[in-house]
């Protein structure tokens, strides 16, 4: 028998695993392809359960918003009406897209069960109202959309809205006398002829907010920021600002008998013919506000630096300064203000507080 060639039993050998290589391959293409086709499947049969999911989702929040809208509209049952707000409430939270319309649906509820006109009467707030108001209170400002608080010219008296997001809301004309906006983020706010009058704004963000003609009388604002409000007109007879920022706000032709801005920032403020008489400006920084026209009889100019400010000599005479009052350079060796200055003590029939400077002796 004739044995075979050595380089020909070679030849077959790498013939042989070059053919198991070419099958392997084709095995390992073949299973990724089926890999890819379950994977194809699997992720088209998940896409499809979620979009299932997601429309039951969906109808099921549709439901219970309408449900919750059946109970807000009952006349008869508070009971009822507050089942309905916390269903919207639910909303809110599961459903973050429709919650301006749940500001919208709460705000106009609001507006007809608590009109300006209902009164003051009540001690307190209707339960429903104070349910609506925490509703709105709670949201997440975020999911907005654009969308503000419109609680105008509703009945509000005694509020509680302490730290509540109300940045562009619609307030004109509301009355939160006494109501509770301890910092409250009233950014931008329109505030136009609201009765804020003997309410807590403490720490409270009013920047640019619109508060001509407002009612703010016996207010508490300390360290609110003010600053860029339009304020002409408003009434804050007797309104504590101590601290506050009211940086290029307008007090054109305001009220502000006995108002306390001691150490508040008063830059660049528009004071035009605004009553000042009694206010209380001691240590305040009013660099650039132009104090010429404003009333300033028995103000407290104690402590404020006037160098650079626009006012007269009649305007000083009327006020209360001391030596650590920086006269105008064309006033300060005026012999009268000086012996005033130097006397420290408010003029002749003003009245005093307790917070005045001690009166220095001064011989004639």
């Amino acid at each position: 028998m004739q044995q075979q060639p050595a380089s020909d039993a070679g030849d077959g050998l790498a013939s042989r695993k070059s053919w198991w290589r070419r099958v392997e391959k084709t095995v390992g293409v073949l299973a990724s392809l089926s890999a890819l086709i379950l994977v194809g499947f699997t992720w088209k049969s998940i896409t499809q359960v979620n979009s299932a999911q997601s429309i039951d989702r969906e109808g099921i929040i549709t439901d219970r918003y309408m449900a919750a809208v059946e109970l807000l509209g009952n006349r008869e049952s508070e009971e009822v009406r507050l089942g309905g707000l916390y269903g919207l409430q639910r909303v809110m939270y599961d459903s973050p897209r429709d919650q301006p319309t749940v500001i919208n649906v709460v705000s106009t509820f609001i507006r007809a069960r608590s009109p300006k006109e209902s009164g003051r009467d009540a001690k307190t707030l209707a339960g429903d109202i104070t349910a609506a108001l925490t509703v709105l209170k709670s949201r997440d400002s975020r999911h907005d959309g654009g969308v503000h608080v419109d609680l105008h010219d509703t009945g509000l008296y005694g509020a509680q809205l302490g730290a509540m997001n109300l940045t562009g809301a619609d307030l004109t004309g509301a009355d939160l006398g006494h109501a509770d906006l301890t910092a409250a983020n009233l950014t931008g706010a329109n505030l136009t002829r609201a009765l804020l009058d003997g309410a807590d704004l403490g720490h409270a963000k009013l920047t640019g907010a619109d508060l001509l003609q407002a009612d703010l009388t016996d207010a508490d604002l300390p360290a609110a920021n003010l600053s860029d409000a339009k304020l002409t007109s408003a009434d804050l007879t007797d309104a504590l600002l101590m601290e506050a920022n009211l940086t290029k706000a307008s007090l054109g032709e305001a009220k502000l008998p006995n108002a306390d801005f001691s150490h508040a920032e008063f830059v660049n403020v528009y004071v035009g013919d605004a009553d000042l008489t009694g206010a209380d400006l001691s240590n305040a920084n009013v660099d650039g506000t132009d104090l010429f026209f404003a009333k300033l009889t028995c103000t407290r100019l104690f402590g404020v630096d006037l160098k650079y400010i626009f006012i007269n000599k009649e305007q000083l005479m009327s006020s209360g300064i001391n030596a650590d009052t920086t006269l105008p350079a064309d006033l300060a060796d005026e012999p009268e203000l000086k012996k005033q200055a130097d006397k420290g003590a408010m003029p002749k029939g003003c009245p005093g507080r307790a917070s005045d400077p001690p009166v220095k002796a001064v011989g004639s």
